[in-house]
């Protein structure tokens, strides 16, 4: 009878013993090692292709029929704004001009006789020597040949800018790029000459996703051949194009610029704070399964989800950046558990590639 008893007591306290374990199991608090949330922040570098353009690159062609008497420059040559560059055979023009101003000198003496006549002709309407008819006649006369004149006037400037159009010269400073025409060669109006690229004026162009665009105080550059130029943001064109979905971004050089039609990258710093993917653990809430971070709540932890998180790329952070974020520990630990810092926690290093 005391065995029984006592075997039974015995299984009793087995049950209350592993009852207590399990229970003990359960509210033991996970030893975690946190720290501010800020130091494991990074600040990505994001880039797209971009190309220098020239703002001016010039086809110069004839605005007459000629021949060309000269080529003054060759590929590659560097001209200042105003040097010659082509010069075509003008002796056909400086001819016509020449004729015209013979005209216009003829009617300059018409005009003299005439105004000589008509002053005689008022002072001899005073003398009741002439009539009134006459001098109506001497005035129609003298507009007449001011009109001529002032036509006349007019053809010689026609021909006078004909007779400049045998100079062509650089509308800017730059290099010839290429020679189209030849010497000998007769050149019609309209017809391309030389090819001229200024070097002064560059912009950079970009092709950018809406989602992709630089913050307004973010550093931007323009990376070439293992150097970076710094830029700044002249326009972004309010128009996306309907195959690409980007949106063409013209920046400007802040300082020294690159060649012209150098191909390179745009490259800016995000102003946005992120979190490495390695820092990212996965719970489940209200069903779904969420992406975010292992948060020190005094002595518990806490779940922040992150919705725009993407698997295994740098999160933005849009929540305040002074909470304390669970490193070791994370991937055990749930929303709600009991924690514990350790004694003496490690220093982690975090990959934030």
């Amino acid at each position: 009878m005391g065995s029984t008893w006592s075997g039974k007591a015995f299984l009793h306290l087995g049950k209350l013993f592993a009852i207590f374990s399990i229970s003990s199991l359960a509210t033991a608090a996970t030893e975690i090692t946190s720290a501010p949330l800020s130091e494991y922040l990074i600040y990505p570098e994001f880039s797209a292709p971009a190309t220098t353009h020239s703002l001016n690159d010039s086809r110069l062609s004839s605005e007459i029929m000629a021949r060309i008497d000269t080529i003054a420059v060759r590929v590659g040559d560097l001209v200042e704004k105003g040097d010659l560059l082509v010069e075509l055979d003008c002796r056909n023009y400086r001819s016509q001009l020449d004729s015209q101003l013979s005209l216009l000198k003829e009617l300059d003496s018409q005009q003299r006789l005439s105004a000589s006549q008509l002053a005689r002709a008022r002072s001899l309407k005073k003398q009741r020597n002439i009539s009134d008819e006459q001098v109506e006649q001497r005035e129609t006369d003298l507009a007449v040949i001011k009109a001529k004149r002032a036509f006349q006037q007019q053809r010689v400037v026609q021909y006078r800018l004909q007779t400049e159009h045998c100079l062509i010269t650089a509308p800017f400073s730059g290099v010839v790029r290429e020679r189209i025409s030849n010497q000998g060669e007769l050149a019609s109006p309209g017809t391309p000459l030389l090819r001229l690229q200024q070097l002064s004026a560059l912009e950079v162009s970009a092709q950018l996703r809406p989602d992709q665009l630089p913050a307004p105080t973010a550093k931007l550059y323009f990376f070439y051949l293992n150097k970076k130029y710094p830029m700044k943001l002249r326009r972004l064109l309010p128009v996306v194009d309907t195959q690409m979905r980007t949106q063409d971004a013209r920046f400007e050089f802040s300082a020294e610029s690159a060649p012209a039609g150098a191909a390179g990258r745009l490259v800016w710093q995000s102003t946005t704070a992120y979190l490495p993917a390695s820092l990212l653990v996965q719970r489940k809430q209200e069903g779904k399964s969420l992406l975010g971070v292992m948060l020190q709540d005094e002595n518990r932890a806490r779940f922040q989800p992150m919705p725009d998180a993407i698997e295994g790329q740098p999160a933005k952070v849009d929540f305040a950046t002074n909470a304390k974020l669970i490193f070791d520990g994370r991937l055990i630990v749930n929303d709600g558990d009991a924690i514990a810092i350790k004694a003496n926690p490690k220093e982690q290093k975090v990959e934030t590639n």
